[in-house]
């Protein structure tokens, strides 16, 4: 869990773990679960809206759902982009 915790885990040492002592798996859980949504719902979309006629662009709009999504979680959680990750 301590290199899940990203920048919230510790502070300064690994000999002062701080993950989740001080209530940041709420943070963790609500953080991994709005990039889960974010990348989910993209996917959605390309699949049932038939996204765009050239299958490049649609990976590419797919990879970058999915960087945003890490970029969001990274600092509290390591961007697992699993809300189970919260969880445990």
């Amino acid at each position: 869990m301590a290199t899940l915790c990203g920048s919230v885990g510790f502070e300064g040492s690994l000999l002062n773990p701080k993950c989740g002592l001080d209530g940041n798996y709420h943070k963790m859980f609500l953080v991994e679960v709005i990039g889960t949504f974010l990348f989910v719902s993209v996917n959605v979309n390309i699949i049932y809206n038939n996204g765009s006629t050239e299958i490049i662009l649609n990976a590419i709009i797919i990879g970058m759902a999915l960087t945003l999504g890490i970029f969001i979680a990274a600092p509290t959680s390591g961007g697992a982009i699993n809300p189970g990750v919260g969880l445990v």
